[in-house]
C-alpha cells in the first residue's frame, strides 16, 4: 500500500504542475477539447485497470492513474500550443522538472542517511533552495527586483 501512496503522490504533483494549462484552455473557450481529453483519460484508466488490476492490485491502479494524468498533461500542452496559440515555456518546464528530480534524489538520500523525518524535511528544504538557484528556476536578480 505504501508504494501505491507514493505513486499517487507523484500523480498529485504532475496534476498540480500542469493544471494551469487546463485553466488556460477553459478560460479561452476550449472546454470541449478539454472534456474530450479528460474523457479519453478516464476510458484509458478503466481499460488499463481491467487488464492490470486483477494481477497487480492497488499498485497497478495507482500507476494507471499516473499514466492517465501524464496523458492528460501532454494533451493540455498540445492543446495550448495548437488551439490557444500560446507558446509553451519548455525551458522553464525543463528546469522545474530537473529541480523536482534533484529534490527527489536529495530527499531519498537523506532518508537513507538520517532516518529521522524532521532532519530529512529540514535538509530537503534547505537543499531545495540551493537547487532552485542552481537550476535557474529562481534568480538573484529576480529577488532583488522584488525588494524594490
Amino acid at each position: 500500500m505504501t508504494l501505491s501512496l507514493k505513486i499517487l503522490f507523484v500523480n498529485v504533483l504532475v496534476h498540480a504542475f500542469f493544471a494551469i494549462y487546463s485553466t488556460l484552455l477553459t478560460s479561452t473557450n476550449h472546454e470541449k477539447p478539454v472534456s474530450w481529453l479528460v474523457a479519453g483519460s478516464i476510458g484509458l484508466n478503466v481499460l488499463l485497470n481491467v487488464f492490470l488490476l486483477p494481477r497487480y492490485g492497488a499498485a497497478a491502479a495507482a500507476l494507471n492513474t499516473l499514466l492517465c494524468v501524464v496523458f492528460v498533461s501532454g494533451g493540455y500542452l498540445w492543446l495550448v500550443s495548437r488551439r490557444a496559440g500560446v507558446a509553451i515555456p519548455w525551458g522553464t518546464i525543463g528546469r522545474l522538472l530537473l529541480a523536482f528530480g534533484l529534490l527527489c534524489a536529495v530527499f531519498w538520500g537523506l532518508q537513507q542517511l538520517l532516518n529521522q523525518w524532521l532532519l530529512e524535511a529540514v535538509g530537503a528544504g534547505l537543499a531545495f533552495v540551493a537547487i532552485l538557484f542552481a537550476t535557474g528556476v529562481v534568480r538573484v536578480a529576480e529577488l532583488k527586483a522584488l525588494r524594490r
